[in-house]
């Protein structure tokens, strides 16, 4: 739990957790764009990589104490 004073070890513990389960995608890609003109394997990664975002900001507030969480985003990037 990030509490203000952990947070070298809180980022840590995410990573390793967002990493385990595939969900750290938004974490190391920027949002991939599509077109008129993407293909279905890039509308794919682009499906993969909402989720992953979404499921990520879910665990990043579930594991942040209540007073820090003004700080993050209601909704998805």
């Amino acid at each position: 739990m990030l509490n203000g004073s952990n947070y070298k070890k809180w980022k840590k513990g995410m990573n390793f957790a967002l990493g385990i389960t595939d969900l750290d995608i938004a974490l190391r890609e920027d949002k991939p764009v599509i077109t008129a003109t993407s293909t279905s394997e890039q509308k794919e990664h682009l499906a993969k990589w909402e989720r992953a975002d979404r499921l990520s900001l879910i665990a990043i507030k579930r594991t942040i104490s209540e007073h820090l969480l003004g700080g993050l985003p209601e909704e998805c990037t």
